[in-house]
Parts: C-alpha cells; sequence; structure tokens
C-alpha cells in the first residue's frame, strides 16, 4: 500500500523475493513496516525530515478503520522490511486546518482514544494554536502515562516530544514546570531516542532563560544531552526527526560552547556538522 502523497525509493532489494521469503516463514501472519521520510516544515519554515515506521506490506483481506489517519486492522507478527518511501503530505499547509474537523467528530466518538488526541494536538500545533495543541497533547499524555507497554508503541513515543515542546512553546510558569515534571518521568523510555536529549539540550537552555536564578543549575546538563545524542547517532529504525542525532546536535553542542567561551571545541563541532550532514 502506499498514499497518493507518497514516493517509494528504488528498493537495493527485490520485494517479490522477500514476500516469497516472509510468506515462506509466517505463512500469511504477518504485515511489514516501511521506512518513511516525512517532510514538514519547522517552527523557522525550513523542511526538516523526520522518519517513522509505517506498515504498507498488508496479507490480503486487511481493512482500515476510522474516519481519519485510518489504521489497518491487523493482529499478526509486523516485521520490518528494507523499503523505503518519502512522505511529502504534511508540506501541505492546509493539512491540519482540513484534518481537524474529522479528528474532533471522531474524538466525540470515541473520547477513550489516545491517539485520536495525540493527531489532534499535532493538527492544532501545526496550526500554531498553542493552547489547544497543549490541551489535545496533555489529554493524550494523561491516558498513557504510567503505562510501560504504551511507550512501545511509535506514535506514543513521538507525541509525548510532541507534548514537550507544545509545553516549552506556550511558555508559561506552568507549562515550564510541567515539561520539566514529565522530562523527568518519561525519561527511563528514551534512554536511546536523539530526540528526546536533543529536546532536554533546548528545553534546559530555554529554561535558564526562563528563570535564571532558579534554572541555572541545568546549563550544564546541556553539553552531556548533545553529547548523548551523537553517541546514539542516527538510527533509521526509530521515530526520530532528521539530524537530531548527528548534525543539528553538533550544531547545538558548538552554540554552547561559543556560549562558554570555548571557542576551540565550538569550531570542532560546526566542523563536524558540516560533515554529518553531507549524507542528508
Amino acid at each position: 500500500m502506499l498514499d497518493a502523497d507518497e514516493y517509494l525509493r528504488k528498493p537495493e532489494e527485490d520485494i517479490r523475493l522477500f514476500i516469497e521469503q516472509a510468506e515462506k516463514k509466517y505463512a500469511g501472519r504477518w504485515a511489514g513496516y516501511l521506512t518513511r521520510y516525512d517532510s514538514f516544515r519547522n517552527e523557522e519554515g525550513n523542511v526538516d525530515i523526520s522518519r517513522t515506521r509505517i506498515t504498507r506490506l498488508l496479507p490480503r483481506g486487511v481493512r482500515y478503520s476510522g474516519i481519519i489517519h485510518e489504521q489497518p486492522v491487523f493482529d499478526g507478527i509486523r516485521i520490518y522490511t528494507p523499503f523505503e518511501a518519502d512522505h511529502d503530505g504534511y508540506l501541505d499547509t492546509d493539512k491540519g486546518r482540513r484534518d481537524l474537523p474529522y479528528l474532533l467528530k471522531a474524538i466525540r466518538e470515541d473520547p477513550s482514544d489516545p491517539y485520536l488526541y495525540y493527531q489532534a494536538g499535532a493538527a492544532y500545533k501545526s496550526e500554531k494554536d498553542k493552547a489547544q495543541a497543549v490541551r489535545y497533547l496533555g489529554s493524550f499524555y494523561q491516558m498513557i502515562a504510567g503505562i510501560p507497554s504504551a511507550f512501545e508503541t511509535d506514535y506514543v513515543r513521538d507525541g509525548v516530544i510532541r507534548y514537550l515542546y507544545a509545553l516549552m512553546d506556550l511558555n508559561t510558569e506552568e507549562s515550564m514546570t510541567r515539561a520539566l515534571s514529565v522530562t523527568e518521568a518519561v525519561k527511563g523510555y528514551y534512554k536511546d531516542n536523539s530526540d528526546y536529549w536533543f529536546f532536554c539540550g533546548v528545553f534546559y537552555m530555554k529554561l535558564a532563560l526562563f528563570d535564571t536564578r532558579r534554572y541555572m543549575s541545568y546549563v550544564p546538563m546541556i553539553e552531556g544531552c548533545y553529547k548523548r545524542c551523537i553517541e546514539i547517532g542516527e538510527d533509521k529504525r526509530t521515530m526520530t526527526v532528521r539530524g537530531t542525532g548527528s548534525f543539528k546536535a553538533y550544531h547545538n553542542l558548538g552554540l554552547y560552547y561559543q556560549l562558554t567561551g570555548d571557542e576551540k571545541r565550538a569550531g570542532e563541532c560546526f566542523k563536524k556538522e558540516k560533515e554529518t550532514g553531507i549524507d542528508f
């Protein structure tokens, strides 16, 4: 399956042969993930790319459910595949506005589904409605908080990061305090996730600027956050934004060293930023 705004990259392996081998092993009880590269505009208006895995190889007879952001109804094994696709649908600036009426209708019909609140919060965030983004992503978070198995799901890990950014963007005493609390609460689920550590690096600086006397102790932790991003690196099998494990982390670490007066290490980071950005 491909949506109209998805484009399969030329595969290095034969798709038919892959399917035949998977069939021999799983006998129709499997579905396959693609790695999808989603283009979207960041807060500065530049195009960023995030990676996600999405089920696109499906056995015969599978059907979709939902009135928007439909999901295949399938209880079998889901396996990784070597196949990749590009996706440019998020570059449509009207997408959030168009999707919201359907998402809100779906929430009224099924108010217990955290996935719908996640999507509504993401849509409000794309519309730059900070308060509503925090409201819906906050409801999503309340539904999954304290449930370890929930964090095995890609959208949950992504949704919590979106919630944290939404809280930081709201930039109130309440939202910053809440963001700090959530950051600490979910830390154990993000040990190897570069998006989380990148957020922490950005957030700790914002905290110090928000209330220097109260949060200055977080500034020395910024260096370790970006170093952790670089240690993790770019993992194509995780749902992360391009560069948080490489050039973006090097760039922000360089800025940190500049701020602390270490021009030598800043220059080394900016050099690595250019080197690691070439592959993208």
